[in-house]
């Protein structure tokens, strides 16, 4: 098993995100037009909370050091679980269509 830098692992996860972000653009793309407004100001929102996640988990990578690398590793965590949790939901809040 290859070691991986929480770099790595957050790019991964990132990449993962904007996938399923993807996914909900073509959702709303697909939707009825009275639908798309409410889908694309969610996958905005969703687009924001990402990039703002995507700069704190830099910022905590570039703070790790042999003396925090339990406390950094929690709060990555925590970010990944929130948005997550976030894309769940709208993943869920998306219509299905046939």
């Amino acid at each position: 098993m290859t070691a991986s830098t929480y770099a790595d692992i957050i790019e991964d996860k990132v990449k993962e995100w904007h996938g399923k972000i993807d996914i909900l653009r073509e959702q709303s793309a697909n939707s009825p037009a009275e639908n798309r407004p409410e889908l694309d100001a969610r996958i905005k929102g969703l687009q924001e909370s990402i990039e703002s996640a995507t700069r704190q988990l830099f910022e905590l990578d570039k703070k790790e050091n042999k003396d925090n690398t339990l406390e950094i590793k929690n709060e990555i965590l925590v970010i990944f679980e929130s948005i997550d949790r976030d894309l769940t939901i709208s993943e869920k809040k998306a219509p299905y269509m046939l």
